[in-house]
C-alpha cells in the first residue's frame, strides 16, 4: 500500500550507493566514525546506504515511523543510521521527530511488510511537539530504531539532499531483500590509534 502511494504521490525518492567513491568518502570521516564507534564498537558494518531528495513542494515518507529492519537483519548486535546533511537541513524541508518521552504513547498504525517499519497514529497534542533536525550541510545526527519521525514537506524552495548510512555491529547477517542495488556490507575503521 505505501509503494502504491508513494508512486501515486511521486513522493520517495531513495537510491542506495554503496560503490560510490563519494559516498565512501562521507563514509569515512573521522568525526563520524568516531561516534559511530562509541555506540557499535571497533569495527562497524556498513550494510546499506541511502541518498534521499526531497524537492521542493514535495515530501518523502509522510507518515510517523520508525527505521528498522527486523526482516533484514539476523542475530544479536546493536544497530544505528547515521543521518547526514549534503544540502542544508531545516525545519522547511528536513524531517522531524517526537521526543522519547511523548514516543511511548504512541500507537502502531501498520506495519510495512518489506523493511518491517512501524507506522504510528500520534496524538495531536503529542504531533505539536514534535521537534526538527537543523543541520548544516556536511553536519550529521545519529539515531537508532527507536526514534519516531517523518519527513517535512519541503517549503524551502531548494532541494535537499542527504545521506543515511545504515550499520551495525560484526556478527549480524544482512539478508537480501528490499534493496535494488546488491553490495556486501563494507566494514569501516577509524585511522586514529
Amino acid at each position: 500500500m505505501l509503494i502504491i502511494l508513494q508512486g501515486f504521490k511521486k513522493s520517495f525518492y531513495m537510491e542506495r550507493h554503496l560503490d560510490s567513491p563519494i559516498i565512501m568518502q562521507l563514509c569515512h570521516n573521522e568525526s563520524l566514525l568516531e561516534k559511530l564507534t562509541e555506540y557499535l564498537g571497533e569495527n562497524l558494518v556498513l550494510w546499506r546506504s541511502e541518498l534521499w531528495v526531497n524537492y521542493p513542494s514535495q515530501q518523502l515518507i509522510p507518515l510517523w515511523h520508525q527505521d528498522s529492519y527486523p526482516k533484514l537483519l539476523k542475530g544479536n548486535g546493536k544497530t544505528i543510521h547515521a543521518y547526514i546533511a549534503l544540502t542544508e537541513v531545516n525545519e522547511y524541508n528536513g524531517f522531524e521527530y517526537i521526543p522519547h518521552n511523548d514516543s511511548q504513547n504512541c500507537q502502531i498504525k501498520m506495519t510495512d511488510p518489506f523493511s518491517g517499519n512501524h507506522f504510528f497514529d500520534i496524538p495531536h497534542e503529542i504531533e505539536k511537539k514534535a521537534i526538527p533536525v537543523v543541520l548544516k550541510p556536511g553536519e550529521f545526527v545519529l539515531f537508532t530504531d527507536n526514534l519516531i519521525h517523518r519527513s517535512i514537506r519541503n517549503q524551502s524552495g531548494k532541494l535537499r539532499l542527504s545521506l543515511t548510512l545504515r550499520l551495525t555491529q560484526l556478527g549480524v547477517e544482512i539478508l537480501p531483500g528490499y534493496t535494488s542495488n546488491e553490495h556486501k556490507p563494507i566494514i569501516l575503521q577509524s585511522q586514529k590509534k
